[in-house]
């Protein structure tokens, strides 16, 4: 798909993030920072600060979970 479309497996990943954030935007997929409180109940220790590098990685895997199941709901439809 993506060579017949001539994107790079990159410009690819960039236009997902695009899309992922436009339906974060439009309410069309969950905050992914709605697990804020039991990640700091389970991480509060060693974490301290919701701009913590490993904190926002939490946020993107948890957004990448959505965005999986958003386009299997799609694929399914």
């Amino acid at each position: 798909m993506l060579k017949e479309m001539n994107l790079t497996d990159g410009r690819f990943a960039v236009l997902i993030f695009e899309e992922w954030m436009q339906m974060l935007v439009n309410g069309e997929i969950a905050d992914c920072k709605r697990y804020h409180d039991d990640f700091f109940e389970y991480y509060g220790n060693t974490v301290k600060s919701d701009n913590a590098p490993f904190y926002l990685m939490f946020c993107a895997f948890v957004g990448c979970m959505d965005l999986c199941d958003k386009l299997e709901e799609v694929s399914n439809a």
